[in-house]
């Protein structure tokens, strides 16, 4: 399986997002969501992965993270909780490297360096 570049945004709102190169095998990607059970949000040309008990559990809120989404199109009235990896699409649905417009878009929102 060939590995592909993902941004993890952490949950901690002082630490930077930070780009990983990774197998995106599903035990891989729970991994790098701190070993949750993996939810999906999509919009056109990328997606992310979280933690789909994160409220359940508790976890704080990621509002670097919703930000992100939601400046990428993802216009939902909700706030992503827990880390939060975003990744591209693939034209057969597999996993792609995480797009160049939300590596943009975390820049100018700084949450990548």
């Amino acid at each position: 399986m060939d590995k592909v570049q993902i941004l993890r945004v952490p949950v901690d709102p002082t630490a930077s997002a930070e780009l990983m190169e990774i197998e995106p095998s599903v035990d891989e990607l729970r991994r790098v969501i701190d070993d949750g059970w993996l939810e999906g949000i999509y919009s056109a040309g990328w997606h992310a992965y979280l933690d789909a008990e994160g409220k359940l559990k508790s976890l704080p809120a990621n509002l670097n993270a919703t930000a992100l989404a939601n400046r990428l199109g993802w216009l939902h009235a909700d706030i992503l909780c827990g880390t939060v990896v975003f990744l591209g699409n693939h034209r057969r649905g597999a996993e792609a490297d995480v797009p160049m417009s939300v590596l943009t878009a975390a820049r100018e929102l700084r949450i990548l360096a």
